[in-house]
């Protein structure tokens, strides 16, 4: 990269799986797990000269709690608790610069506490419709 921005092109999915573990009426208690695939390409772009910029490549998986609410037998609103998850990630960034190096991260993660509860962004609330 030669004195500009890279901008990115990302592509990823996320299956996941859940399991409900626990029902009090209409409130369940869930676990779910979630594999993450993330392939990011970047180039910048200076007048008529383009030059490519590291490649990543990012896998990750999640496990955290939820809550899901029974509206009717087709309507359930659910709540993701992200502030208890455990992840596991590794990022591989590929350089572009005509040699075969790269540079590999692995982290492991394991967060808990009530502190941000009151926080939008630790409780993600949604609906599911089930036919």
């Amino acid at each position: 990269m030669k004195n500009g921005y890279c901008l990115h092109s990302s592509f990823g999915f996320a299956p996941f799986a859940r399991y409900y573990a626990l029902q009090f009426g209409n409130f369940s208690l869930y676990g779910q797990g979630e594999l993450e695939f993330d392939f990011i390409s970047s180039k910048t772009t200076i007048g008529d000269d383009t030059n490519k910029c590291p490649n990543h490549t990012r896998l990750g998986l999640n496990v955290f709690p939820g809550l899901s609410y029974k509206i009717s037998d087709h309507v359930f609103l659910e709540a993701d608790l992200n502030f208890f998850n455990f992840s596991v990630n590794r990022s591989i960034q590929k350089n572009q610069d005509g040699s075969d190096s790269r540079h590999v991260w692995n982290g492991i993660e394991l967060n808990a506490g009530l502190d941000d509860v009151s926080t939008i962004g630790d409780l993600t609330i949604g609906a599911v419709v089930r036919f």
